[in-house]
């Protein structure tokens, strides 16, 4: 177990995180990912990051379920349910430094590219045509390969869902849905194969106190707050804890 230090940084991580979750329904786990991996490494931290997201994830569905795209939920959940057992496999056979460096490019980029389609077309308020539509699934994939090797595939869905589900409310509750799916079966997995030694355990359970705060903060603020400004944010936490994750990789004697 980590000091009382190092613990209550990885609950204020969890907390501010969370509460950018609460607001959009997406960016905890990947932007709380880097930090709270410098603590204590990426590998426990994924799985501490899954019980949280999950249990946010399970009340904004419960709160919400009325509003979900339930089409867009079907396509997002097959798609990304084919690139989850790669996920997986990945980070089984990756050393952690290679998983720091793939991990960090990645949030760069996608953080730079939400940050350029939000200043070139704002947010989309009309549906995808078809044929966009299927192309873009393909992104769907690929993010849940990362999602099964860091539970973090927000940043590739939401450039999918960011154009397919316009709506922010139903946004926020079809992602939350799809995060309770995908990390239900990440965490019966870990647990069946013992992947999650007990400590883990709880200190997962134990941040949850934190994700609760930082659920009921986010929801304040979901319904009166500039969506565009906040997925801004977002967007720009991710290129800065990429950078982060980068520059402590490099440091630490990491190579490409």
């Amino acid at each position: 177990m980590p000091d009382a230090l190092t613990f209550s940084l990885i609950g204020f991580i969890i907390l501010a995180t969370h509460c950018l979750e609460g607001i959009t329904g997406f960016g905890s786990a990947v932007v709380a990912l880097p930090f709270i991996g410098l603590l204590i490494g990426i590998q426990p931290a994924v799985p501490i990051l899954l019980l949280q997201t999950w249990a946010l994830a399970l009340i904004v569905a419960i709160e919400s379920w009325r509003r979900v795209a339930w089409r867009e939920y079907a396509r997002i959940l097959v798609m990304m349910a084919i690139g989850l057992p790669v996920g997986v496999w990945l980070i089984k056979v990756m050393p952690d430094m290679q998983l720091a460096w793939l991990l960090a490019a990645f949030m760069i980029i996608a953080g730079g590219h939400g940050l350029f389609e939000i200043a070139a077309k704002g947010l989309p308020r009309e549906q995808l045509p078809p044929l966009l539509h299927r192309a873009l699934s393909g992104l769907l994939v690929l993010a849940g390969v990362i999602h099964g090797a860091f539970g973090t595939g927000g940043p590739l869905l939401v450039v999918y869902a960011n154009k397919a589900i316009p709506d922010k409310s139903l946004f926020r509750v079809t992602l939350c849905l799809i995060w309770l799916t995908l990390n239900t079966i990440l965490i019966v997995q870990k647990l069946v194969m013992q992947e999650i030694a007990p400590h883990i355990l709880w200190m997962g359970l134990g941040c949850l106190p934190f994700t609760l705060a930082g659920l009921g903060l986010g929801n304040l603020i979901h319904y009166r707050v500039n969506e565009l400004r906040f997925r801004s944010i977002v967007y720009t936490a991710l290129i800065v804890s990429g950078i982060t994750l980068a520059v402590s990789t490099l440091m630490k004697g990491g190579a490409l």
